[in-house]
């Protein structure tokens, strides 16, 4: 197995040498957050840490980071539940605990969101497959970040309240369309998708019409 060294941690962290070296030289000048950092990061790529490495107290008392991903229906979609298996990777690599919170498919007004995305014992929310207007205004309005996976044409991206990122379906559906009429094959093509459901949806629709 390749040795990882002192510069490979700097270069990945965008920090020098020095920096990496006075952190575990036991050197001052070096932030605690810029410590942790440091430490997290050659633990994440094997660095061999030294036995009589004294790990700074504030690193083993760092307050734990909390991550709900809000999810309607995963189980009714391998793509779905494939995106919650890697988030879940990832975060057991940050120290950073996954907050599973499992969302009705739809909501009326008598409807609140669950305690553990309200009450402050989360830092953020991953939102995924949740298209019903009522649950996303309940999500736009918590002040904590938030990242939307895809959402409902029915509320604006600007009303979210968080970052957006969309499922790109255009280039796709306009590749296997072509390929079809390559084909020769001798069809009419419908698409059956909500007109409300998702930008996404919208957008395989109209690459379909071209």
């Amino acid at each position: 197995m390749k040795k990882v060294t002192l510069q490979e941690i700097a270069n990945s962290l965008g920090i020098s040498r020095t920096t990496v070296w006075k952190v575990f030289s036991g050197h001052e000048g070096v932030s605690d957050s810029l410590r942790t950092k440091v430490i997290a990061k050659a633990q994440e790529l094997g660095y061999a840490i030294p036995e009589d490495f004294q790990y700074p107290s504030s690193a083993e008392e760092t307050t734990p980071v909390n991550i709900a991903v809000a999810v309607c229906r995963p189980e009714t979609s391998l793509f779905w539940m494939t995106i919650i298996h890697q988030i879940a990777k990832v975060f057991s690599t940050h120290n950073v605990n996954l907050v599973y919170t499992y969302l009705p498919t739809s909501a009326d007004k008598t409807y609140f969101l669950p305690p553990t995305l309200t009450n402050g014992s989360v830092h953020g929310i991953i939102v995924l497959n949740v298209y019903n207007e009522r649950l996303l205004r309940l999500l736009a309005e918590t002040q904590i970040p938030k990242v939307f996976l895809d959402t409902s044409s029915l509320v604006s991206p600007d009303e979210l309240n968080g970052d957006l990122l969309l499922m790109e379906s255009r280039n796709s559906v306009r590749n296997i369309t072509a390929h079809l009429l390559e084909k020769d094959a001798l069809f009419r093509a419908s698409w059956v998708i909500s007109a409300t459901h998702s930008p996404t949806a919208n957008a395989m629709r109209a690459s379909a019409r071209h």
